[in-house]
């Protein structure tokens, strides 16, 4: 009888939205006069662009799972409604991102509500472009994720996630605007994920549990 060292495989489809912390929009901490989020300026909620994302997980054992990914994502921000409006800079950023991550689930990830923490690391091509004139401009980083999810079983074949991450860049450039400080940019992604089983070792009941 022929083994595997993985339970089960599935391939993902998902979107969901982004959002840019860096060196443009937003504001400094109006409690403590500091930048907010990891030395970067808040995030500008009218500034929440789209991402998606599609890929394949093997799952090695049932608490664990593995992953790769291929996500699309666009960025975009400006000085509009922050305290540097009279810098009166703008920009648009895509970014095509593909990354390996590992997710740990806290309850049993075939049970029901499955709650997990994940990480990863990735590799991305980036152009952005800005108001003042140049055209966009391509550039390549890595990233460093770092999230929280859960998944929500629906039937045998099909389950539903949801996840919440922040993507670490090595570049300060994701905006075009290096500063000073040379802080490196990031971006925070919630994704929406269905999750097609395409493998399994695993019997399930009629509510997506496993026996």
């Amino acid at each position: 009888m022929k083994t595997y060292w993985y339970k089960e495989v599935e391939a993902f489809l998902g979107g969901g939205t982004s959002s840019y912390f860096g060196d443009v929009g937003g504001t400094d901490s109006k409690i403590t006069g500091v930048q907010a989020v990891f030395d970067h300026l808040d995030i500008d909620l009218w500034q929440t662009r789209f991402a998606l994302t599609g890929g394949a997980r093997i799952m090695p054992k049932q608490y664990l799972a593995i992953s790769a990914q291929i996500s699309p994502i666009l960025l975009s921000g400006n000085d509009l409604r922050s305290n540097y409006a009279y810098r009166g800079y703008a920009f648009n950023t895509t970014i095509l991102e593909i990354s390996a991550q590992a997710e740990y689930y806290i309850a049993n990830r075939m049970t029901g509500f499955a709650p997990y923490v994940f990480g990863g690391v990735g590799g991305m091509v980036f152009g952005y472009k800005n108001n003042q004139g140049d055209k966009r401009k391509w550039d390549t980083g890595n990233t460093f994720i770092l999230g929280l999810g859960s998944r929500f079983p629906e039937t045998r074949r099909i389950t539903h996630s949801i996840d919440f991450a922040f993507h670490f860049t090595t570049t300060d450039y994701l905006d075009g605007f290096p500063t000073p400080r040379k802080s490196p940019d990031l971006f925070f992604l919630i994704s929406y994920k269905v999750n097609f089983n395409v493998f399994t070792l695993l019997t399930y009941d009629y509510r997506g549990r496993v026996k």
